[in-house]
């Protein structure tokens, strides 16, 4: 806590939060690039060959779209990872996700609000079985 009023922390903050932003808005450009260049290519190579699109360019199309799905797929795993950083960076224990997410174990327990634990103190055997009855499989209150 004795931490949290330093001014070098805030500095330290502000910078690593600036530099994990400015990487996570580079790899969305990237990634938008790589996949707008990939079927952009497939253009230029009809246009080079002066044709249309014909029944042999079906696997062509459906490679293309397999690629861009799985680029898809990887940069907003990549995207996903960076803004976990840009939250880390203004905690306290700012490397704690970098840690996490190098060691492929996401953000953890208790990162964001849904996490929180709630105790419940109960007094009779009878409000225990009132509480199983009303908590789902998930351990989340139903409706009623």
């Amino acid at each position: 806590e004795e931490l949290r009023g330093s001014p070098l922390l805030a500095v330290l903050t502000s910078w690593h939060a600036w530099l994990f932003l400015v990487s996570t808005i580079l790899i969305a450009g990237f990634a938008i690039n790589t996949i707008l260049n990939m079927f952009l290519e497939f253009n230029d190579m009809l246009a080079v060959h002066q044709r249309v699109l014909s029944s042999e360019d079906g696997p062509r199309i459906l490679m293309l779209a397999t690629r861009a799905y799985l680029l898809v797929f990887i940069f907003a795993g990549l995207v996903q990872r960076g803004i976990w950083l840009i939250h880390d960076a203004f905690h306290t224990d700012m490397f704690i996700a970098y840690r996490r997410t190098m060691c492929c174990e996401g953000t953890g327990p208790g990162t964001y609000t849904k996490n929180y634990k709630l105790e419940v103190a109960l007094g009779t055997s009878e409000e225990l079985q009132r509480l199983h009855r009303a908590l789902n499989s998930d351990y989340t209150l139903s409706e009623d």
